[in-house]
C-alpha cells in the first residue's frame, strides 16, 4: 500500500466535507477535511456502544501498565474474555452488553498459559466458552514458524497491514501485550519515537477500532509509579490503570492487585483492590482480614515456643517449607504485633530466628514425633487452617482463630518477659 492509499483509507471514515486544508511534512503534501458545525451535526456517526461497562467504549483506548508479575495478563484475557463471551467482572462493575471480536496480539506469552489461564478466567467472568471460542483470536509470537521477524507497531507498514487485516476479519477490538515486545523505538522515552506508536492508535481509531494496550512501568526510582516511555503516548489514550501488588503481596492461591484510575476521560477516577481466586475461580474483593489473620497466626506460633525450626511449623501446618518461609517474612514485614517486637523487619527476623534457636536448644532430648503432637495438639485449639494444593504447593484457603483474642499472649508482656524475643 502506498502512502496515497493510506491517507485516502483513513481519510475513508471521516465523513467528507467541502472544505480542505492542505499540509506538507517531507515534500509530501496532505489534504485535511475542515468541518463546519453545520458538517459536524449533520455527520451520520455509528452510535458508541458499551464494551465494559463503566471501562471501555467503543472507538476508545485503554491502556494497563504495571510491574512485571502483578497480573496485567490475567486482568486483560479476563477482560478479553468478557467483551467475546459477554462475560462479567462484578467486582469492578464492568460487564458487557455486546459481544465483539477481538484479536491479541501477544509478544511475550507462553501459549501454554492461555490453555491454563482462559478456563479459570471463563468461569471467573460467567462467560460464555463457545462464544469465546468463536469471537478470540491470538497471533502468538511463540507459535510462529519462523522467528526472524515478528510485527513492529512503531512501523507505519506494519500498523496498516494490522488493520487491514481485523477489518477483513470483522474484528473491531484489539488487545496488545505487550508494548515493549510488540514495538521498536530506537529511544522509547523519546516523544518523537512514541508518536509512531501514537500514530497507530489514531489511526486505528479513525478506522473504528477500539484498542487495549498492556505496558509495563518505568524501572527507577522506587517512587516513579509512571508508565514507561514519553508521557506523549497518555494523550491518545482514554482510560488508564494501573495495577499495583499489596503491601505484603498476594495471599496464597490468589493473584491479587490494586487498581487505580490514573484517566478517564468520561468519568471520575477511583480505585479499589481484587483477586482472583484459584481456588474457587472467581473474581473478588480483596479484604486484608485473612492476611492479617495468617501474620497473627504465624507470630502466635513463633511465641508459642512449640516449634524448633521452620520444617517443624511446615510438618504441623500440612504446609511445604517455602510456604512457610514466605508468610513468616511476610509477618516480619507488616510487623505484626507492633512496635514492641522491632522497629524494622530486619528486627522481628532476628527475633524470630533467635526464639526458634532457643527452642531447639531446649528441645534437644525431645523426639521429632513428641514435638509434633505437642505442637499439633496446641495448634489445634487455637487455630484451624484449610488447606488445598499438591505436596509443595499446598497453599492456605481459610484460617479461623479458636482462641478468643483475651487468650491470645500479650505481645507487650510476653517481649518484656522473655529476653530470648
Amino acid at each position: 500500500m502506498n502512502k496515497e492509499e493510506r491517507v485516502s483509507l483513513i481519510k475513508k471514515g471521516a465523513g467528507g466535507s467541502r472544505k480542505k486544508m492542505s499540509v506538507t511534512n517531507n515534500g509530501n503534501v496532505y489534504e485535511l477535511n475542515v468541518f463546519s458545525y453545520k458538517d459536524i451535526e449533520n455527520l451520520d456517526l455509528p452510535t458508541q456502544q458499551v464494551l465494559l461497562s463503566n471501562l471501555w467504549r467503543t472507538e476508545e483506548n485503554v491502556m494497563i501498565y504495571s510491574k512485571t508479575g502483578v497480573g496485567k495478563s490475567w486482568l486483560s484475557l479476563s477482560i478479553a474474555a468478557c467483551i467475546t463471551g459477554q462475560g462479567k467482572m462484578n467486582v469492578c462493575d464492568w460487564e458487557n452488553e455486546i459481544i465483539r471480536k477481538v484479536l491479541l496480539v501477544d509478544g511475550e506469552m507462553s501459549v501454554r498459559d492461555y490453555q491454563n489461564r482462559l478456563p479459570v478466567l471463563i468461569k471467573a467472568t460467567d462467560a460464555d466458552p463457545e462464544k469465546v471460542r468463536e469471537n478470540l483470536e491470538f497471533i502468538p509470537r511463540q507459535r510462529q514458524e519462523q522467528y526472524e521477524y515478528f510485527t513492529n507497531l512503531a512501523n507505519e507498514e506494519n500498523q496498516c497491514e494490522l488493520i487491514d487485516y481485523v477489518k477483513s476479519r470483522g474484528i473491531d477490538t484489539l488487545i496488545l501485550d505487550n508494548l515493549s515486545t510488540l514495538t521498536e523505538f530506537d529511544n522509547e522515552n523519546n516523544s518523537e519515537s512514541m508518536k509512531l506508536f501514537q500514530k497507530f492508535l489514531l489511526r486505528a481509531r479513525s478506522e473504528g477500532l477500539q484498542t487495549l494496550v498492556v505496558h509495563h512501568m518505568r524501572k527507577g526510582k522506587e517512587d516513579d509509579e509512571s508508565y514507561r516511555g514519553s508521557s506523549v503516548l497518555g494523550v491518545s489514550l482514554d482510560t488508564i490503570l494501573r495495577l499495583e501488588l499489596p503491601d505484603y503481596g498476594s495471599p496464597d492461591g490468589t493473584v491479587t492487585f490494586n487498581i487505580i484510575d490514573e484517566k478517564k476521560r468520561h468519568s471520575a477516577t477511583h480505585s479499589w483492590s481484587i483477586q482472583l481466586n484459584l481456588n474457587t475461580n472467581e473474581w473478588q474483593l480483596y479484604d486484608t482480614y485473612h492476611q492479617d489473620l495468617r501474620h497473627q497466626m504465624m507470630l502466635d506460633i513463633v511465641m508459642s515456643k512449640m516449634f524448633r525450626t521452620q520444617t517443624d511449623i511446615s510438618e504441623v501446618l500440612g504446609l511445604g517449607s517455602t510456604a512457610i518461609s514466605k508468610y513468616i517474612k511476610e509477618m516480619a514485614i507488616a510487623k505484626a504485633g507492633g512496635e514492641s517486637l522491632g522497629r524494622t523487619s530486619k528486627d522481628v527476623m532476628k527475633k524470630v530466628r533467635n526464639t526458634l534457636y532457643h527452642v531447639k536448644k531446649s528441645k534437644l532430648m525431645t523426639s521429632d514425633e513428641d514435638v509434633y503432637k505437642e505442637a499439633s495438639k496446641w495448634f489445634n485449639k487455637r487455630w484451624k487452617i484449610t488447606v488445598a494444593g499438591e505436596k509443595t504447593n499446598k497453599r492456605l484457603v481459610n484460617i479461623e482463630q479458636l482462641a478468643n483474642a483475651q487468650q491470645l499472649l500479650n505481645l507487650q508482656q510476653w517481649y518484656e518477659e522473655d529476653d530470648d524475643f
